[in-house]
């Protein structure tokens, strides 16, 4: 089954249902829900996500929010290592190279973000959600 990594962008457009975003990455998120891809986001997103949430729909509606969303979600840590080579990286967004280095380091090696441009000279593949949706067709 493949694996995806999500970057945060992706699940805030979800679950903010942020227009015209969400409608590209609803898809992605109903291929895991059946099974058919497995998705991962990185443990650093959940704070970030919470937060944007709150803002929206409070503090309440965003911790069922992300109760749900972590049945469709597989977590990433992130530890010493991959804070290290994000220290280390030529990355201008620092969340962005936490991220990619949480992917890497769990063997997975397809980015979904908004963001294709952040991720230069990677050893993975960046895709928009409109990209890998039409890789699978």
């Amino acid at each position: 089954m493949k694996s995806l990594f999500l970057d945060t962008n992706i699940a805030v457009d979800l679950l903010a249902k942020r227009e015209p975003f969400y409608s590209a990455s609803a898809p992605i998120f109903a291929m895991g829900d059946r099974g058919m891809v497995q998705l991962f986001i990185c443990s650093l997103s959940f704070s970030t996500i919470f937060y944007l949430l709150r803002r929206q729909v409070g503090k309440e509606k965003a911790m069922l929010i992300l109760r749900r969303f972590r049945k469709l979600v597989r977590i990433l840590p992130v530890n010493d290592n991959i804070v290290d080579k994000a220290l280390q990286s030529s990355f201008t967004d620092f969340e962005d190279a936490i991220q990619y280095y949480s992917a890497i380091e769990s063997g997975i090696d397809t980015i979904i973000t908004r963001n294709v441009k952040d991720y230069k000279n990677v050893n993975a593949s960046v895709m928009t959600p409109e990209d890998y949706l039409k890789s699978c067709h």
